[in-house]
């Protein structure tokens, strides 16, 4: 479970839950998406573009293209400061990004950034360049997670709402012992439960609900297990995390990015989407095991 890092958890969530994701973040504009469509995540085109996009800072890249109902393809870049910092070269970094990508493959990027820092000062909007007669002005969408506590999220019918209340504590982290961690954790899934969700839904929201912060202690995270059993009426609450440990026995060590819980998100996406185990096995390099052992554990959710 090594690889379940604050940064994957954001990539997972994103991921799982994007049609949710963009109506969170754009609201009416997401209706213009027909997602009925195949949408594409674009990650080894960034990697070309930003091949130092991985940082230690902890950030998140992502980049989607989708397309809009009249037909029309649309590149999407989201941008995450995960366990945010302050960074000076914010907006330079966002505005590079996105003219890099707009240069190279001639599309038009729509572009947000996400801050989870906790400095109410850091909030960069827009990048502004000037010469002799020459100014560029480059804006984009942001969102910062300090200025939208859990009230404002509270009566959301968007499961993604849920993310954000999640993220929200882990920008008061340092202000939260494992008890109140605990309390804030075992009400949102309380809240989430009663909502009418799908299971799949549920299922990848409760692994970032769960991971996201960790308790210092680990008997809490019993604790929390034991609290959402009920709540969630999931007979098979920790069927994720079982999952990847069976995987792993079967196959060994998974080297690489998709390791741990991605390796399960990116095995069921596949498997909605009415991918052969076969194909699934050859996209991820994994064997039918490993594959088999989670389509059961859907099944049996």
């Amino acid at each position: 479970m090594s690889k379940l890092t604050p940064d994957n958890l954001w990539k997972g969530i994103i991921e799982s839950l994007f049609e949710d994701f963009m109506y969170f973040f754009y609201d009416e504009d997401a209706d213009q998406i027909d997602f009925k469509k195949d949408y594409e995540f674009l990650d080894n085109e960034l990697q070309t573009i930003y091949p130092d996009s991985e940082s230690p800072n902890r950030r998140v890249d992502k980049l989607v293209k989708v397309f809009l109902k009249d037909g029309t393809e649309k590149w999407i870049l989201i941008h995450i400061e995960v366990q945010g910092y302050y960074d000076k070269d914010m907006a330079y970094r966002a505005y590079t990004y996105n003219y890099r990508i707009s240069d190279k493959y001639q599309k038009p990027v729509s572009t947000i950034v996400i801050y989870t820092d906790d400095n109410p000062n850091f909030h960069p909007k827009k990048y502004v360049q000037r010469g002799l007669k020459t100014e560029v002005i480059f804006s984009f969408h942001t969102y910062k997670l300090l200025d939208h506590p859990p009230k404002r999220n509270m009566k959301s019918d968007n499961i993604f709402a849920y993310a954000m209340e999640m993220a929200w504590y882990g920008v008061k982290r340092n202000k939260l012992n494992d008890t109140a961690l605990l309390k804030h954790k075992t009400a949102i899934v309380k809240r989430l439960a009663k909502k009418g969700f799908s299971m799949e839904k549920i299922y990848f929201l409760l692994v970032f609900i769960r991971f996201y912060i960790p308790f210092e202690k680990s008997n809490f995270m019993s604790k929390f297990e034991k609290n959402i059993q009920p709540l969630t009426k999931i007979n098979k609450v920790m069927s994720i995390q079982e999952l990847v440990q069976n995987a792993k026995k079967e196959e060994g060590k998974i080297e690489g990015k998709i390791e741990g819980i991605e390796i399960t998100i990116s095995v069921i996406n596949l498997i909605n989407e009415g991918k052969s185990v076969d194909f699934i096995c050859k996209k991820l390099n994994i064997s039918e095991d490993v594959v088999n052992n989670i389509k059961t554990g859907i099944k049996n959710k």
